[in-house]
């Protein structure tokens, strides 16, 4: 997997969370906005629990318009194993 910066909005909860993709492990989680964010997520707290326990596909998330995705194709394309 590439290494890059992500960040996952979480706006019915007011906050968002920023972290380094290494080596396909997520490190240096931090709490606010990160501008140099390569990889954004957008999603509402119980979609996020529900896509990490499995419960929701995230395929069908994304597809739904219930989890949204802004990154570049190549970024989508190359980190398609982890998600």
């Amino acid at each position: 997997a590439p290494d890059r910066t992500i960040m996952c909005r979480i706006p019915d909860l007011g906050t968002s969370f920023s972290a380094e993709l290494r080596d396909g492990n997520v490190l240096d989680i931090n709490e606010g906005e990160c501008e140099t964010a390569q990889v954004t997520f957008t999603v509402n707290s119980d979609d996020l629990i529900a896509v990490t326990e499995g419960s929701l596909r995230f395929g069908s998330a994304w597809s739904s318009g219930r989890l949204k995705v802004d990154a570049s194709l190549r970024d989508l394309l190359r980190m398609r194993s982890l998600l």
